[in-house]
């Protein structure tokens, strides 16, 4: 049985960049909508969480989850946010964060009100001292985000 996003969530396409929708259980369809974004590939977890894929980021490797709900239980961590959002809407965290991957796996956390929706964005990167261009590289699939 195929099932249909009600609040679909995803990128503009991008050269280097793979995307994908994660399909979710019914119950949760009509109010959250999840994808990911890697500058490394998705394959072979295409269509699903790639729990496989962020440990195992090479030192360039950046990938984008992002995850968006109508309603949620803590509407006060979620600060209204203008689209795009940015990386500095956000922080980043370098290493010993709950729930790091791999200890060379940093991430970036973005919460904000946007478009009607709450939205979460976690970004890691394969080095705990990502490059500018890096930073460039997540600001600019951010941007792409399209609710």
């Amino acid at each position: 049985m195929s099932s249909t996003l009600l609040n679909p969530v995803g990128f503009q396409d991008a050269p280097g960049w793979e995307h994908t929708a994660v399909s979710l259980a019914p119950e949760l369809l009509s109010n959250n909508a999840v994808t990911w974004s890697s500058n490394v590939g998705l394959d072979p977890d295409r269509g699903t969480w790639p729990t496989n894929l962020v440990p195992t980021l090479p030192e360039t490797g950046v990938v984008v989850f992002v995850s968006t709900a109508m309603h949620v239980d803590d509407p006060e961590s979620y600060p209204p946010r203008e689209l795009p959002l940015r990386l500095e809407d956000g922080y980043f965290i370098a290493a010993g964060y709950q729930g790091q991957p791999a200890s060379h796996v940093s991430t970036a956390l973005i919460y904000a009100f946007a478009a009607g929706r709450y939205v979460f964005v976690q970004i890691y990167y394969g080095a705990t001292t990502p490059s500018e261009e890096m930073f460039a590289e997540a600001q600019a699939q951010v941007q792409r985000l399209t609710l």
